[in-house]
């Protein structure tokens, strides 16, 4: 019981200290406020308006277009979840069949050295694939910033990693 009371102290004051020491180290390197700051990317495409609040020019992107397209990015990328779903799956099947259902000895001594190359090779196309589709599906995204474009290709990214 004391080893967890000492833990849980310990995590906070470390969690604190590291806040602070983050915080004074954005000050130091003129970081702090970044993003609001941030211009638009050369990319990023509109049209131009004016400003309710500036009154000057400023490009703008309609909310219901970005809906449109960031509902058609989720959809590629739930249907790219299922096929590696379907794919691990039909590996899985192949590991069981060659394992315990096929009648030669050798093809059940070898089943899971097979099925093994199957998962690194369906892992390595299905990733050289998919790297490149985020990068178009984040394009098309259309994002205003090089750190709203960032952060949605890294979200695509970790979702097949």
């Amino acid at each position: 019981p004391f080893f967890s009371i000492f833990v849980s102290f310990w995590s906070q004051l470390m969690l604190e200290y590291w806040k602070r020491y983050e915080a004074r180290l954005a000050m130091e390197w003129g970081q702090t406020g970044f993003e609001s700051n941030e211009i638009d990317r050369p990319e990023f495409e509109g049209e131009k308006k004016f400003s309710i609040i500036t009154g000057r020019k400023i490009m703008y992107f309609p909310s219901n277009e970005k809906f449109k397209r960031l509902l058609y990015s989720y959809s590629v990328i739930t249907g790219m979840i299922l096929l590696v779903v379907a794919c691990v799956s039909l590996i899985f099947y192949l590991q069981f069949y060659l394992s315990y259902e096929a009648n030669d000895d050798n093809t059940n001594k070898n089943g899971g050295t097979i099925t093994s190359i199957a998962s690194a090779v369906q892992i390595q196309i299905l990733g050289y694939f998919y790297q490149d589709l985020a990068k178009k599906l984040t394009d098309n995204e259309n994002h205003r910033t090089d750190t709203e474009y960032d952060d949605a290709l890294i979200a695509k990214l970790y979702a097949f990693s």
